[in-house]
């Protein structure tokens, strides 16, 4: 798009200027992870966005334990829709329209992951993932496109925003050739508006890049793999922006958190490091590693293990893996081990928060952690448990979130026809 200023808009090019780029640096924080809906029970979080500290809501419809994806309107912070691995749930926190039985597993760790359709206002791609512990190998990933431009459930002539609705012809389409495991995230480009769906085959033991394509749509094979040679059953993905790297966590036992390095722009994942000493060598009958999450500038890594599976054996912690560390140091963070340990999940406030249960067993609450300051290093590391007012959790895992649609200055470009004198 090309927009031609003349001498007599010279004033109202320079306020258009000063005004967009003040909304451009709002944008540039944005509020697309704001709204975090997840587990069995009604209690939520949301983010206030003028001091960042979270707030527990609870008017989520109770779905399942595993992860969950949550879109949400970057520029306003407005809720527009969720889900787990089964249903979609609009801003009314009722089922989409049409949005009943995606195929997905409610308890995976990473079962689902949204996207906005690129060149394609108001609609998205939502990727289930059948995977679970059990059975990864003859496990699948669908997608299905939800509409926001549809009225879906809200009624007509109310005011009320449009709900959105799922498209029927568009509902479980499977990517094919493709036995996931559990871990699948959504990646956004470096160029806005464009996409990456991040997943791992399990039967190849290869991740792999799909683009979500400017045209076309996405693309039905990927447009780059890799092959891990450990061969993790991985668990569960995380990708951060300031360093440039993929971790991938393993289910199994064994094996070492698997770091690599990955292209924003072209996809090209390569290796980069096994961290040693994160596997589990203990007899492991459960999950391995559930989850990792990267520091906001990307030189630490968070690692959570869940724990064996006997009722009163505590094996479940939380580690931070230092990238600057001269021994690379892989350094516990709580005090003694719990019962369990599950999801670590960034938020908007630049802190960690984590899922995790005390014990003696598996009827104990599962309660909220939060990791402050976490660029630091262990030593100076504040971890907070129980926090928001000792709130019980019922999941394991938090959201993911829709990565904003195409910010507004990145869609226009200028040009310069003249110059004006004096």
């Amino acid at each position: 798009m090309v927009i031609k200023f003349y001498v007599r808009n010279l004033l109202i090019f320079s306020f258009l200027i000063s005004f967009t780029g003040y909304h451009n640096q709002s944008m540039a924080q944005g509020y697309f992870d704001y709204n975090w809906y997840f587990g069995n029970s009604v209690e939520g979080i949301i983010f206030n966005k003028f001091n960042n500290e979270p707030l527990v809501v609870n008017d989520q419809v109770p779905f399942g334990i595993g992860g969950s994806a949550v879109a949400t309107d970057d520029n306003t912070g407005q809720l527009l829709f969720y889900a787990d691995g089964d249903n979609i749930y609009d801003a009314s926190h009722n089922i989409m329209l049409n949005g009943v039985g995606i195929l997905g597993n409610a308890a995976g760790n990473q079962p689902v992951a949204i996207s906005p359709i690129p060149n394609d206002p108001g609609k998205y791609y939502v990727f289930s993932n059948t995977a679970n512990f059990d059975n990864a190998g003859v496990s699948s990933v669908h997608y299905t496109i939800v509409d926001m431009n549809q009225r879906g459930n809200a009624p007509l002539n109310s005011g009320q925003p449009n709900l959105g609705e799922v498209v029927v012809a568009d509902k479980n389409r499977a990517l094919p050739n493709l036995s996931s495991a559990e871990g699948m995230i959504v990646v956004e480009k470096r160029d806005a508006g464009q996409y990456w769906l991040i997943v791992y085959n399990q039967n190849t033991s290869r991740i792999l890049a799909y683009d979500m394509q400017l045209v076309g749509g996405i693309a039905p094979t990927p447009t780059q793999t890799f092959y891990i040679a450990t061969e993790p059953l991985a668990a569960n993905l995380s990708y951060s922006p300031a360093a440039g790297k993929i971790a991938v966590s393993p289910q199994n036992n064994n094996k070492n958190v698997v770091i690599l390095n990955f292209d924003n722009d072209t996809g090209i994942f390569t290796p980069d490091q096994t961290i040693n000493n994160t596997a589990v060598n203990d007899g492991l009958t459960g999950q391995a590693i559930y989850d990792t999450e990267w520091s906001p500038d990307g030189t630490k890594l968070y690692i959570s293990r869940h724990g064996d599976l006997p009722t009163q054996v505590y094996t479940g912690d939380l580690y931070q893996f230092d990238f600057n560390s001269p021994g690379n140091s892989f350094v516990s963070l709580i005090n003694g081990p719990v019962y369990r340990s599950f999801g670590v999940k960034m938020g908007p406030d630049d802190r960690i928060y984590h899922l995790y249960q005390e014990g003696p067993g598996p009827s104990e609450p599962i309660r909220l952690g939060r990791i402050n300051a976490p660029d630091s290093i262990a030593d100076n590391i504040d971890y907070e448990v129980n926090i928001l007012n000792g709130t019980e959790f019922v999941s394991q895992q938090f959201p993911e979130f829709a990565p904003p649609e195409e910010r507004m200055l990145n869609a226009i470009s200028y040009q310069i026809l003249d110059t004006c004198l004096n």
